[in-house]
C-alpha cells in the first residue's frame, strides 16, 4: 500500500520538537519579561537603599545642626562618600534645596555637574510635599536615568533639600541583556541536548512501528510466514508487536482449523451424497417390491373370483346333486384343483409379505442412517457455526487494534473487514443448512413412523394369510371327504351345505384381506414416495453442502 501524509518518525519528532521551541520561545520571553520587572524592581529597591544611606550618612550633622542653618555650613563638602558607588553604576547627589550641592554625574568634559536644578515635577513632589520621588526616565546630563529622591529635613521637619540615587538606563539594559543572552545560551543548550534525543527516540519508535505495519502488511496480502523481530523498551509498543505476533499465530491457528473443517466438511457432504444414492437404489427395489405385491394382490383377488365362481358351481352340483353323482364328482374335483391353486397363491402371498417385511425393515435402518448421516451434518454445520463466531469475534478485535493504529492500520482493518464478512457469510450457509438438515429430520422421523406403521399392517395381513392358509386346509379336508363319500352324497347334502356356508364366509374373508392389501400397498407406495423425495432434498443438501465447502476453501486459501 503506498504511503500517504507524513511517517510517524516525522509526526514525532513533530510532537518532540513544536512543544520543545515553543516552550522555550514561551519561557525565554517569559524569562526576559521578568527578569526586566526584577531587574527594575531590584534597581528601585537598589536607589531607595542608597539614598537612605546618604541620609543616615548625614543624619548626625544635620541633627546637630540648627534650624535656620545653611546646608553649606551643616555638610563639608566631600566627594569621597559620593563617589564610593560608581563601581555599581549608582550616582548620588545631595541638593541644597532645588540646587546640586554634591554630585558624582559629571558631563563629557569630567566636570561634575553641580549647581545645576532638578526638574519641576522633582522640586514640586519632594521639596514642596515632601515626599519620595521616583521615576525609570529622567533625563539628567543628556542621558536617561532610574532616579529615586527623598527629601532632607531637619529634625524639625524643614526641608532644606533632598538626596538623590541614580542609575542610567543604559547601565540597566546592559544588565538585562546579559541576562537574556544568558538565557538564551541556556535555551540554546537545552535544544543542542533534546533535539539530538528527539530524532534518536523518534527513530526507535518509528522503527517498531514501522516493523509492526511491514508484519500486518503481510498478514493483509495472505502471508502467514515468518514476521520481522523487533523489540521495543516502550510500553504500548511492546504490547503492539506482542499483539502483532498472536494476531499471526491466531489467524494461522484459525485459518488452519478452517480448512481441517472445510475437508471433513467435503468429505461428510460426499458421505450424505454416497448414501442417499444408495437409499435412492432400496426406494426403487422396495417400490418394485411393492409392485409385486400388487401384482400378488391382484391374482389374489382373481382367485377369489375363481373361488366364489367355484362355490357357485358347487351350489349348482348341491341342486343337481341328485340327478348327477358323476358331476358332483368332477365338480369336486375341481374344487380341489381351484383350492391347491388357492393354497399355492395364499403361500406366494405370504413369501411376498415376508420379502415386504424385509424391505420396509431395510427402509427403516436406511432411514436412520440417513438420520445418523443427518446428526454429524447438523454436527458439522454446529463447528463450522462457532468457528464463524470466533473468526468475527477475531476479525472485530482485528478491526479495533487497526483503528488504534491509525493510518498504518488502515490496510489490516480492510482484511479484518473481509475476514468479518466470510464469517458473516459462513454463519449464514450454516443456518440455511441446519434449516436443510432440520427438514430431513423432520421428513425421516416421519418415514421411520410410516415404516412402522407398514409393518404393522403387513404382520396383520401376514397373520390373516396364516388364516386364510388354516381355512384352506379345512376346505381341503372337506373336499377330501366330499370325494371320499361321493357315494353318499345325498346324505351328507346337508352337511355339504354347511361346508358350502363355511367356504363362503372364507371366500368374504379373502375378499376383505384383498382389499386390505390393496390399501397397504397404496399407503406403503405414497411413503416410498415421501421417502424418495427425501432422499433426493438430502442429495440437493449435500451438493450444497459441498458447494459450500468448496467456497470455503477457496477463501481461505489466500492465507498461505
Amino acid at each position: 500500500m503506498k504511503k500517504t501524509g507524513f511517517t510517524m518518525r516525522k509526526m514525532l519528532m513533530m510532537f518532540c520538537l513544536v512543544p520543545l521551541f515553543v516552550s522555550l520561545g514561551i519561557m525565554t520571553v517569559t524569562c526576559v519579561v521578568y527578569m526586566r520587572q526584577s531587574l527594575e524592581e531590584q534597581t528601585k529597591q537598589l536607589l531607595q537603599v542608597s539614598c537612605a544611606g546618604v541620609y543616615e550618612y548625614y543624619a548626625y550633622d544635620l541633627v546637630e545642626s540648627e534650624g535656620d542653618a545653611d546646608i553649606e555650613e551643616i555638610f563639608t563638602y566631600d566627594t569621597e562618600y559620593i563617589d564610593h558607588l560608581q563601581n555599581m553604576d549608582v550616582d548620588l547627589t545631595l541638593f541644597k534645596g532645588d540646587t546640586r550641592f554634591l554630585t558624582s554625574i559629571k558631563d563629557d568634559n569630567g566636570k561634575r555637574i553641580e549647581g545645576t536644578k532638578a526638574s519641576d515635577a522633582v522640586i514640586q513632589t519632594v521639596i514642596k510635599e515632601g515626599k519620595e520621588f521616583y521615576s525609570d526616565d529622567v533625563v539628567i546630563n543628556g542621558k536617561d536615568y532610574y532616579v529615586y529622591y527623598i527629601p532632607l529635613k531637619t529634625p524639625d521637619g524643614k526641608v532644606i533639600g533632598m538626596v538623590f540615587a541614580g542609575k542610567t538606563q543604559e547601565a540597566v539594559q546592559g544588565m538585562l541583556q546579559k541576562m537574556i543572552n544568558i538565557a538564551m545560551m541556556i535555551a540554546g543548550l537545552l535544544l543542542v541536548i533534546f533535539i539530538p534525543l528527539c530524532i534518536y527516540f523518534s527513530n526507535k519508535i518509528s522503527k517498531v512501528l514501522k516493523t509492526c505495519s511491514t508484519n500486518i502488511g503481510k498478514l493483509s496480502e495472505g502471508d502467514l510466514g515468518e514476521q520481522e523481530e523487533t523489540e521495543s523498551i516502550i510500553a504500548e509498543t511492546k504490547d503492539l508487536i506482542y499483539s502483532s505476533k498472536v494476531l499471526k499465530d491466531k489467524l494461522d491457528e484459525i485459518i488452519g482449523n478452517i480448512k481441517s473443517v472445510s475437508g471433513d466438511l467435503n468429505n461428510d457432504a460426499q458421505t450424505v451424497h454416497s448414501l442417499s444414492d444408495n437409499s435412492s437404489m432400496s426406494v426403487n427395489q422396495i417400490s418394485n417390491a411393492m409392485e409385486d405385491l400388487a401384482n400378488g394382490a391382484t391374482e389374489m383377488a382373481s382367485n377369489v373370483q375363481d373361488i366364489s365362481k367355484s362355490v357357485g358351481d358347487l351350489n349348482d352340483t348341491i341342486g343337481v346333486l341328485a340327478d348327477s353323482s358323476e358331476a358332483l364328482a368332477t365338480s369336486s374335483e375341481n374344487i380341489k384343483n381351484a383350492n391347491n391353486e388357492a393354497r399355492n397363491y395364499i403361500g406366494r402371498v405370504s413369501d411376498s409379505s415376508v420379502q415386504t417385511v424385509e424391505a420396509v425393515d431395510n427402509i427403516t435402518r436406511q432411514i436412520s442412517s440417513t438420520n445418523d448421516a443427518v446428526q454429524k451434518i447438523k454436527e458439522a454445520v454446529d463447528m463450522i457455526t462457532s468457528i464463524a463466531s470466533q473468526t468475527n469475534l477475531l476479525a472485530l478485535n482485528a478491526s479495533i487494534e487497526a483503528a488504534r493504529a491509525g493510518e498504518a492500520g488502515r490496510g489490516f482493518a480492510v482484511v479484518a473487514s473481509e475476514i468479518g464478512n466470510l464469517s458473516d457469510q459462513s454463519s449464514k450457509s450454516a443456518e440455511e443448512i441446519r434449516n436443510i438438515v432440520g427438514e430431513i429430520v423432520k421428513n425421516s422421523e416421519a418415514s421411520v413412523e410410516l415404516s412402522g406403521s407398514v409393518a404393522t399392517l403387513i404382520r396383520q395381513e401376514q397373520e390373516y394369510i396364516k388364516e386364510t392358509q388354516s381355512k384352506f386346509e379345512v376346505l381341503n379336508t372337506e373336499i377330501a371327504e366330499s370325494l371320499e363319500h361321493i357315494n353318499q352324497v345325498s346324505k351328507d347334502t346337508e352337511a355339504l351345505e354347511k361346508i358350502q356356508s363355511v367356504i363362503t364366509d372364507a371366500v368374504q374373508s379373502l375378499s376383505a384381506i384383498s382389499e386390505e392389501n390393496a390399501a397397504s400397498n397404496e399407503e406403503v407406495s405414497a411413503s416410498i414416495t415421501g421417502i424418495a423425495a427425501s432422499v433426493d432434498e438430502i442429495a440437493e443438501s449435500a451438493e450444497g453442502t459441498k458447494a459450500n465447502a468448496d467456497n470455503l476453501v477457496n477463501t481461505v486459501s489466500f492465507f498461505h
